[in-house]
């Protein structure tokens, strides 16, 4: 269902979030080969955010259809 559906996505972006905060704290620690890696992970897990709020705007623009498909119906 669409309920689910957000749901899903939303703990994806909270995980995203949470992850996103832990590396980016550790970008500005490392001063040595680590980088890189660090930065590719803040890329994957900004990645990873951009997802998720694509998925829900794709889901709410869908209910927004429906409700008003449903209101010019009547």
């Amino acid at each position: 269902s669409a309920k689910l559906y957000c749901r899903q996505h939303i703990k994806i972006f909270e995980g995203a979030i949470q992850k996103y905060h832990s590396t980016s704290g550790k970008q500005n620690q490392d001063s040595g080969g680590e980088g890189s890696q660090v930065a590719q992970n803040v890329f994957d897990t900004k990645k990873e955010m951009c997802g998720a709020i694509y998925a829900l705007s794709g889901t709410l623009n869908y209910a927004i259809a429906i409700k008003e498909s449903f209101i010019l119906d009547k």
